[in-house]
This record gives structure tokens, C-alpha cells and sequence, in this order.
């Protein structure tokens, strides 16, 4: 059963009390929006401290579309007046995803802080039947009656440097035995070893096919499939953006040295003092002395210095978030479907796979998964 076809004055945009008759929807190619949207979209983005997210920057968006044709861009206008932009993946005709899809740690509708979007009549009138998402910015309520849970997204304060955010972590309860824990194994590495050294922005293409390297591998023991050959579209993008030299936005490879020899390296986008961590990987060689979280001890002492005064790590309840987080960003998982079943079931089985995968059983499950997925790559 489908709902009924939508019309302009189903799209309501509550702060501006504007008639629906002057509301009007176009849709562009990721790369195609004219200077004029351009200008407003920035002025949106920038204007809303909820935006600040590299993710949210339009260089993103263009920089994903270059690899990534199926990017649009929805316009809202309000006679000649943007109103806002929503951009979205349609991979298959009627369904989309976020932008980014596998990458893509937080999405939602650029627009000024306050307004209030139907985001059901907005992916309507776009001509979509789905739209499945799974980090979008919990602050927006767009889409809030399609959210099957409200998770969070663990971030880093470093606005007032190192010593500060050590302090406001022992404040909150947080024990910082871990942080000296990782300070002494570097202090051994370099004992036994030889110097370490932290580069904050690498663009040495051998990093980056060493991280690729260590990442396939990581991903491969642990039973899940290669990020790069099931979307091979991610390497151009990483390679693209690493070399783009602009603070408002560009791709950031960090890399730990010992002895001058690369033995972990994190990849995410910055925007400006804001560095969302995409992935990173270290040399299993060196375990012993937990290497890559020696290069984030090294990054979080350095990033402030450097200008970036927050470090977000997505999604995830690991335990190494849990360690480094300050706080964390409200986000929702859900999804838009016109047809009533899947609205229907989509909760109450969603609900049910996060509860067997944290559940006893969910670490056997995920051995058998690691282990049918080496046999099939072998």
C-alpha cells in the first residue's frame, strides 16, 4: 500500500510562514548547483552551529559527487529564496541513502537552525520510496516519525588544549590511567626501539597505500567486506580529498614513526577546527605497545596546537570511543518507506538484530560471518 502522491503544500515549512503556493522543489546533480546556491548554502552551513560537521560542507558533497554521479542535490526555494538543501544518494531509482553511504558519519538537510521540514513529503516529493539512513543529526526532528532508534556520536573537546580536556574528563568521573598507560608504552617503544615522530598531515602516497594495506587486513579479520572493493568509488575519494589544501574543507592523513618506519595512520576530513575520523589502521607487528591508539594519544596532544579543536569518531559504543570521548552528538537511525509494510516492521526488526548482535550469542555469530567471509576471499 502506497501513500498518496504529494503536492507542494504537503512540504511544511513551519518557521517561515510562508503560503505553500510560493514553495517550490527542484533537483540538481551533486556538482551542478549555480553560484547562487552555492553562496547559500555555505551562509546556511556556517550560520548553524549544529552544521559544523566536515560532512556538512557542500566541498564534501562535490568532492563525493566527482566519484559519485548518483549525489543530488534537492533545492527548497521559497519564491526566489533558499530555504533548504538536502543531499541524498539514489543508487537505484525511487530508493536512496545518505551521502557517503558506508563513509558517511553524519547527515541531515542543510538548512538555518530552527526550521521545521516534513522530511516525508520532502523525500516524496523528490520521488523516492525509501530513504534508509543511520546518522542523521538528532537535533533536526526532520525525520524524527521514520527514527527506528537515537544513538550517539562520541566527540573529542579540545578547545582549550590538552591539559584542559584531561582535566574535564577527570571532572566527569573519567579515569585518565589509560591516557598515562598509552604515554609509558610510547616512552618503552622508544626505549627499545628507537624515536617516535607524529606527522599531522601526510600526503605521501605509500601512507596511503599503507593504511589501504593494514585496513583490507583488519577488515578481513574481523569478518567484514572490503570497504574498498565493495565501494570502489572510497580510494578516489580519500586520494581526491588528501590532496585539496583549503581549512574550509580537504581530506587529513595523520601517520605515526618509528624510527622513521610508518607503524599507524588515521585518515579523516577536517573542516576548518572540526576533524571527523573516517578510519585508521596501525602495523600488527607492533601490538605489543598498542600503536594506534598511540597515534590518536599523539593526535589529541597535538590538535589543538595544530587549530582543530574537536575530533568526532562516529558512531559506536567500542570501547575505545567510550576512553577518548568528552561527549557526544545525538544521532538517529531509521528510515522512510512509502509502502506501509516496511514502515510497519522496519522498528520492530531493527530493534530485534541490535539486540541479538549485543547480545551473548552476537560475538559466535560474528566469528562464523569472519569466518565464511575469509573462505570466500581465499
Amino acid at each position: 500500500m502506497s501513500s498518496p502522491s504529494p503536492s507542494l503544500s504537503d512540504l511544511q515549512i513551519v518557521s517561515g510562514k510562508a503560503p505553500a503556493d510560493e514553495m517550490t522543489i527542484s533537483i540538481v546533480q551533486g556538482t551542478e548547483l549555480s553560484p547562487v546556491d552555492r553562496k547559500a548554502w555555505t551562509e546556511m552551513q556556517e550560520g548553524n552551529p549544529d552544521l559544523k560537521n566536515p560532512f556538512f560542507r557542500l566541498d564534501f558533497i562535490e568532492a563525493l559527487a566527482r566519484v559519485r554521479p548518483t549525489v543530488k542535490i534537492a533545492i527548497l526555494k521559497r519564491g526566489f529564496t533558499p530555504i533548504a538543501y538536502w543531499p541524498y544518494q539514489e543508487n537505484t531509482p525511487g530508493i536512496a541513502t545518505p551521502v557517503g553511504e558506508k563513509i558517511g558519519c553524519m547527515h541531515g538537510v542543510i538548512c538555518r537552525k530552527g526550521a521545521e521540514i516534513d522530511g516525508g513529503a520532502l523525500a516524496r516529493l523528490c520521488g523516492l520510496n525509501a530513504w534508509r539512513f543511520d546518522h542523521l543529526l538528532g537535533s533536526q526532528g526532520i525525520f524524527t516519525p521514520y527514527y527506528y532508534d537515537q544513538q550517539e556520536s562520541p566527540y573529542m573537546d579540545l578547545s582549550e588544549g590538552f591539559e584542559a580536556y584531561c582535566a574535564e574528563r577527570k571532572a566527569k568521573g573519567h579515569s585518565n590511567r589509560v591516557l598515562s598507560e598509552l604515554g609509558r608504552k610510547c616512552r618503552r617503544m622508544e626505549r627499545e626501539i628507537g624515536p617516535l615522530r607524529f606527522e599531522l598531515a601526510s600526503r605521501d602516497p605509500a601512507n596511503l597505500e599503507l593504511l589501504v594495506k593494514w585496513k583490507k587486513r583488519q577488515m578481513k579479520e574481523t569478518g567484514r567486506r572490503d570497504l574498498f572493493i565493495q565501494s570502489p568509488w572510497v580510494l578516489p575519494l580519500v586520494e581526491n580529498t588528501i590532496k585539496m589544501e583549503n581549512i574550509a574543507f580537504s581530506g587529513l592523513m595523520s601517520v605515526l614513526y618509528l624510527k622513521e618506519e610508518p607503524i599507524a595512520i588515521h585518515y579523516g576530513f577536517r573542516s576548518f577546527d572540526y576533524l571527523h575520523g573516517i578510519f585508521f589502521a596501525f602495523n600488527r607487528e607492533y601490538s605489543r605497545y598498542s600503536p594506534g591508539m598511540a597515534l590518536v594519544l599523539q593526535l589529541v596532544k597535538q590538535a589543538h596546537g595544530c587549530g582543530i579543536n574537536r575530533i568526532d569518531m562516529g558512531k559506536g559504543d567500542e570501547r575505545y570511543k567510550q576512553m577518548w570521548k568528552s561527549d557526544a552528538t545525538p544521532i538517529s537511525v531509521g528510515a522512510f518507506e512509502s509502502r506501509l509494510w516496511p514502515t510497519v516492521m522496519g522498528r520492530p526488526l531493527y530493534k530485534a538484530k541490535r539486540a541479538v548482535s549485543r547480545s551473548w550469542i552476537g560475538e559466535p555469530i560474528k566469528r562464523v560471518v569472519a569466518q565464511l567471509q575469509r573462505v570466500s576471499d581465499a
